[in-house]
């Protein structure tokens, strides 16, 4: 066999598992930023939940039919601390919360992978009634598809 046809295998053959191992790579450091990025937003979500305890208060987040109705109806109390305030905030905590699982999805793909990474399922029953019932009807469905949805559902039956 020739020398020449030789070393031009060995590059060939090093090139090519340059190219998978750096591919693979990158793919590997992808994941750590992407689940990086996800305990930012959690970091996030804690520290707004601390700062406004009624985000994450049961008694509170029970009153979300009754507050979204008197929203519509352009009834609900404005000014510091008052119900227009709080419900204007939950609404848009929730919309990050469900952002959020919607980012953690996409990283752990499979319903076990994301729950062994937070209990999304308990976190979510205490805000099922703003998931049952968004400020905008459907959208839940229309903004994070079937499969979140049905799953959400599910967890909250």
């Amino acid at each position: 066999m020739d020398v020449n046809l030789i070393e031009t295998c060995i590059v060939g053959v090093n090139a090519v598992v340059t190219a998978v191992l750096s591919v693979k790579l990158y793919i590997l450091t992808n994941i750590e930023n992407r689940k990086n990025a996800l305990d930012i937003r959690l970091a996030e979500l804690q520290k707004l939940s601390f700062q406004n305890p009624f985000l994450e208060d049961k008694m509170f987040t029970e009153q979300w039919n009754n507050l979204r109705a008197q929203y519509l109806n352009n009834t609900l109390e404005q000014g510091k601390d008052r119900n227009r305030d709080r419900f204007l905030k939950y609404d848009v905590y929730t919309e990050m919360l469900f952002n959020f699982l919607e980012m953690s999805y996409k990283v752990y793909k499979k319903e076990k992978d994301l729950l062994n990474y937070i209990d999304f399922k308990s976190w979510f029953r205490i805000h099922s009634a703003c998931w049952k019932n968004p400020l905008q009807e459907h959208s839940n469905r229309e903004v994070y598809g079937k499969e979140i949805y049905d799953m959400v559902e599910d967890w909250l039956k």
